[in-house]
């Protein structure tokens, strides 16, 4: 089987799984509720997980695992981002990014994109002819986002909480806006 076709059957596995409260649940594990204990539990018994530091604009911890043993086809590396609290906030998957070619690139993302829409709503697409492919989707207090830079090997697939990307939203203008100077005697 091609890895675009695995990818599409990867994809509709993964959006399968929406949480009785319209979240969604990647890997079973619903965003916002899962705690660190359970994904540690579900996911460790199936791959080894890693402490893989603290994510800064959570300032929660991060597991990280390779995609051997959770049972999703051509899943590279996954990494579970948590609140301070050990609320699971962030899914982040790694797939090939196609066939090495323009072409396979783009009919891979194009088909994991579709697979998504049949579940999620659609809120941003951008696949142009020569660039990064990107589509945003959203469910519930949730964010999906599907990326396929033109020049990487990975095809990333983050599941976020909105509180989450509203936190990275606002570290990340903070850190842009040009320092303040003080006026006063000189």
């Amino acid at each position: 089987m091609k890895i675009s076709q695995k990818l599409v059957a990867t994809a509709l596995a993964l959006t399968a799984c929406v949480a009785s409260a319209g979240n969604v649940a990647p890997l079973g594990l619903e965003l916002g509720v899962a705690t660190l204990e359970s994904v540690q539990k579900s996911i460790g018994v199936k791959t080894a997980l890693s402490r893989a530091g603290t994510k800064g604009y959570t300032r929660g911890p991060m597991l990280a695992a390779h995609g051997d043993g959770i049972n999703v086809k051509d899943l590279s590396d996954v990494i579970f981002i948590f609140d301070t609290g050990g609320i699971l906030r962030a899914v982040v998957m790694y797939f090939p990014n196609g066939e090495g070619t323009r072409g396979g690139r783009v009919a891979t993302f194009r088909k994991a994109m579709n697979a998504l829409a049949a579940q999620y709503t659609l809120v941003e697409k951008r696949m142009p002819t020569v660039g990064d492919s990107y589509a945003r989707f959203k469910q519930g207090n949730a964010i999906i986002e599907l990326e396929a830079p033109r020049y990487e090997f990975d095809m990333t697939l983050r599941y976020m909480t909105i509180e989450l990307q509203d936190a990275f939203n606002n570290q990340t203008s903070m850190e842009t806006q040009p320092a303040k100077t003080q006026s006063g005697p000189g």
